[in-house]
């Protein structure tokens, strides 16, 4: 039962823009495309997704949901993931995970805290793990590895002070000066 298109299919539009384009007014409402994976089985390798390809040659990036519990019996137990997969060499790679109890996990598959990163290894070189700004290359703190102390630590990784506050932005209780 397939169907073949040569040209661009529109629904609720009569000129559609995109290859596929859905339009609906729904004031107040959903508006949502849903797919289902109709296998019923009590294994949690159902999956229903989106593939998206820059060239029809390479492999897909994905947007997954997942079963995080094999049978789906009772409502209290139909809980599902969300997972983010991008391409390197060809491979498609899981790389971020939104649980059904909202943890986010970036590269840990079973994240256990509202935000669990996992970068691996650090190898055997100096590096920063992670990296916050507010202005990209101007102030910026990180998470680093120092190899040779074998150490983890906070650090910015500008020509700043590092800081620490409490009771919002102008209630300064300690500095690190960069000298």
């Amino acid at each position: 039962d397939a169907w073949s298109f040569n040209k661009d299919l529109g629904i609720g539009v009569s000129s559609p823009a995109q290859r596929l384009d859905v339009r609906e007014e729904k004031t107040g409402g959903d508006l949502l495309i849903q797919v289902y994976n109709t296998d019923n089985s009590d294994t949690t390798t159902q999956t229903a997704g989106l593939a998206l390809g820059p060239d029809s040659r390479g492999a897909t990036t994905r947007i997954t949901a997942v079963k995080e519990n094999a049978s789906f019996a009772a409502n209290a137990g139909r809980d599902v993931a969300l997972t983010f997969s991008s391409v390197l060499n060809n491979t498609p790679t899981e790389y971020m995970r939104i649980t059904s109890s909202g943890n986010v996990g970036i590269g840990n598959t079973s994240p256990s805290y509202k935000l669990d990163v996992d970068v691996g290894a650090p190898g055997s070189a100096d590096q920063t793990l992670a990296r916050f700004c507010s202005q990209n290359g101007v102030r910026d703190i990180g998470f680093v590895w120092d190899d040779s102390a074998s150490t983890m630590g906070i650090a910015t990784l500008t020509s700043h002070s590092l800081t620490f506050h409490t009771g919002g932005n102008s209630s300064e209780k300690a500095r690190i000066n960069t000298d």
